[in-house]
């Protein structure tokens, strides 16, 4: 019977070749398996057929513990010293710690083995196994995203539990729960405002919109002529106020779909006004319609009652007088 060496430098040699491939995920079949690649010699002489491998993987150097169980492959083909095998010590040991491969060779069925020595410490990327788990990690020091629903409440060790509306903050040391800072606004009401400091709106040139069921109930445009005078176009998402129109004013009305059709209420000219209903046209500067259906109000300062007809532009200084009440 041959007798191993026990200055195989190929075991030395013995590195760790592919990547390791392992998906988060089903791809469950890529499994937990391990390839490597060494040189084996035989009482000096590079190694030439058929021999038994036993594996095992210990968090030390030197005596240690055994992570899972010993792992044997038989009848590894071996060539001018060289092979090549597949050793699984299934799922949970490579978590993280550092470890060290053990190795004993025997000839093909003779049963003896004889430990090559020192462990092989493993290098990174077998603990890409570890990446099939990273989902559920105990902890994370560099994490990038966080699913949603991640993290609970008691995850977070603050020192209470949040009241409505609070938002975390961290004061050095410690995570806590606190009213929002800046003025948010808490759906159980604010105390301590100012109407100067204070609002709810944009700073920037973009118009504001308040939703109800999802669906667009109020809308504030800013003036972009800077005269202090935006639009306001409440009800239908449907109605609208043309460009470059200041100071109009829908206070509701209008519907996306209603029986089978579209109904906007529209402001073509600066400071018209629509009250509600459907279809109605305010297109003189300061012209006024109540409400009603496809009411149109044209010219300076007419004014449409709901229902009534378009009435004839009357100049401003007769509009005193001639104005209906």
């Amino acid at each position: 019977m041959n007798i191993i060496s026990r200055k195989l430098v190929g075991w030395i040699g013995l590195v760790f070749i592919g990547s390791l491939d392992l998906a988060v995920g089903p791809l469950l079949a890529q499994g937990t398996a391990i390839t490597y690649q060494g040189m084996l010699t035989d009482q000096g002489v590079a190694a030439n057929g058929l021999y038994d491998l036993q594996a095992g993987v210990y968090d030390n150097a030197t005596n240690g513990t055994l992570g899972g169980s010993l792992v044997t492959n038989s009848a590894v083909s071996v060539s001018n010293g060289l092979f090549t095998a597949i050793v699984d010590f299934g799922p949970g040991v490579f978590t993280g710690q550092s470890l060290w491969l053990d190795l004993a060779v025997s000839t093909n069925g003779a049963g003896v083995f004889v430990e090559v020595l020192p462990r092989q410490p493993f290098t990174p990327t077998p603990y890409a196994l570890f990446s099939t788990s990273a989902g559920n990690a105990t902890s994370a020091s560099t994490a990038q995203a966080i699913a949603a629903g991640g993290i609970s409440v008691a995850s977070l060790a603050t020192l209470a539990a949040p009241l409505t509306g609070q938002v975390l903050g961290f004061n050095g040391t410690q995570l806590f729960w606190q009213d929002p800072l800046g003025g948010g606004w808490l759906l159980t009401g604010n105390v301590g405002t100012t109407p100067a400091n204070s609002f709810l709106g944009t700073l920037d040139s973009q118009p504001l919109e308040l939703r109800a069921g999802g669906t667009r109930a109020l809308r504030l445009e800013p003036d972009p002529t800077s005269s202090g005078a935006p639009n306001v176009i409440g009800g239908s998402p449907a109605n609208f106020v043309a460009s470059s129109v200041v100071g109009a004013t829908i206070a509701g009305g209008g519907a996306v779909l209603y029986s089978g059709a579209t109904y906007s209420n529209s402001v073509t000219a600066a400071f018209g006004t629509i009250g509600g209903g459907v279809r109605n046209l305010a297109a003189g500067s300061e012209s006024f319609v109540g409400g009603g259906y496809q009411n149109t109000a044209g010219g300076i300062l007419p004014r449409s009652p709901a229902g009534l007809t378009t009435m004839p532009s009357v100049p401003k200084a007769l509009w005193a007088a001639a104005r209906i009440t």
